[in-house]
């Protein structure tokens, strides 16, 4: 069993390990880099969206997600400006989050309006996943 030490410099890892996956999916999206964006998800992972000019999508898959993000990202053309992120090990290779986003237009960075993402990751092969996005805008216009 590890020690104090080294279960807190492992919390670390994978809390920055998560955190980065939000940050490559915010870059991903800002690249139009729908692959890249998919590749971050878990084989059946799912991207929820409560509201919003996407609402009612829950795509489960790559394959689903793939077409899903193609089309949402030509149709809101989102750039995503991230605030906090707060992550919550529970152990076993599961973790859960929020995070926190602007979104604004490529057009010419007009407000979209306000995301707040619930997620669940997971580990896979050592890697961190998401594997459940929900997606809730406000102040949408």
């Amino acid at each position: 069993m590890a020690n104090a030490g080294e279960a807190q410099v492992s919390d670390l890892m994978d809390r920055e390990a998560i955190r980065d996956i939000i940050a490559r999916y915010n870059d991903a999206i800002w690249r139009n880099d729908i692959d890249g964006v998919v590749d971050l998800f878990a084989e059946d992972g799912t991207m929820e969206v409560d509201n919003g000019p996407l609402a009612g999508n829950a795509p489960v898959g790559r394959e689903q997600l793939h077409a899903f993000y193609l089309v949402g990202v030509k149709k809101m053309t989102p750039r995503p400006f991230a605030h906090h992120h707060v992550v919550d090990l529970h152990g076993g290779g599961r973790a859960t989050g929020r995070s926190y986003v602007e979104l604004r237009s490529s057009v010419d960075y007009s407000w979209v309006g306000a995301v707040v993402y619930t997620d669940e990751y997971v580990k896979v092969g050592g890697t961190w996943k998401i594997r459940r996005r929900s997606a809730r805008m406000s102040n949408v216009e």
